[in-house]
């Protein structure tokens, strides 16, 4: 449940605690679980999967909640959020993902096998403090990522393999459609590059075996649901033992073409996230306990 933080030129000596333990919630007991994260405004804020929607002061490092986790706003009627990660507009808009109204963080893994539609994507408006859901029924709504203009938003559905894109501006505003599909992997957060020209897509584990369970599982969803309801099994531990060993992240245009991958038994497996900074790829991974760097060549 903390937060670290590195300088860029020498990330082993300066590395720090920058956050121990998430609070604003009020509950010195509440669990937490820092997700996506962004910087604005000399802000950082960041989905808890747990709490909510976070801002902290990066001078002071006090924290506020701008959303808990339960909300009866807007037909959500109280039910818990599962958040996992977030964009901000120009405006403070924040665009954040919910992963599944059935299941929660600690039984995440259910509902990506049972691979339902119970995820969404949502706004919150800073002024009013008023959620709204945008798409309903996303199949494990994760990484979120606005345009460089701001039209539309992206949203990637680890159980559907695929991007989703959300309008908000022009004659298709309010509109979804797919911006990606059947990607080699379970797409985890995404994120715009510094030039703008294109987007860093992390991959939750390729597809690229011999066999693959989850691929052949989808076939059959009756199945897929006896075995969540009997077993309860763990995605992870399916994956390890069907996908390949080779880590695998892509780089999309900005029309959702796959431009470039990264691959390599030496790549995070679980690459959760990938940042561009300097020439540099900075890679953090779901199961790793460590930030890998690579330079683009």
């Amino acid at each position: 449940g903390s937060i670290v933080r590195f300088h860029k030129n020498e990330p082993r000596s300066s590395l720090e605690t920058f956050l121990d333990k998430v609070t604003c919630s009020g509950d010195p007991d509440q669990k937490t679980r820092p997700l996506g994260m962004r910087v604005k405004n000399n802000s950082l804020y960041f989905a808890d999967a747990f709490i909510g929607i976070v801002r902290v002061d990066l001078s002071t490092r006090k924290m506020e909640c701008l959303h808990l986790s339960e909300s009866r706003e807007n037909g959500l009627n109280g039910r818990k959020i599962f958040f996992n990660d977030i964009d901000i507009a120009y405006d403070g808009t924040v665009y954040f993902s919910d992963c599944s109204r059935k299941f929660g963080d600690d039984n995440f893994d259910a509902d990506v096998f049972e691979a339902e539609p119970n995820g969404s994507l949502l706004k919150l408006d800073p002024l009013t403090g008023i959620t709204t859901v945008l798409i309903h029924n996303l199949y494990f709504a994760n990484g979120v990522q606005l345009s460089p203009n701001e039209d539309f938003v992206l949203v990637s559905e680890v159980s559907a393999l695929r991007v989703t894109r959300y309008w908000l501006k022009g004659h298709k505003a309010g509109t979804k459609d797919i911006f990606s599909d059947n990607l080699p992997g379970f797409p985890d957060n995404i994120r715009l590059s510094p030039d703008k020209r294109s987007y860093w897509l992390g991959l939750y584990r390729s597809r690229f075996a011999p066999f693959n369970a989850f691929d052949f599982l989808l076939r059959y969803p009756l199945l897929r649901f006896f075995i969540v309801k009997l077993f309860n099994p763990s995605f992870s531990r399916l994956l390890d033992n069907t996908s390949s060993p080779v880590g695998i992240s892509i780089r999309l245009s900005l029309d959702g073409k796959i431009e470039t991958s990264i691959q390599g038994h030496t790549t995070i497996l679980t690459a959760t996230q990938i940042s561009e900074i300097n020439g540099y790829l900075y890679i953090g991974g779901n199961d790793a306990s460590y930030v890998a760097r690579t330079k683009i060549i």
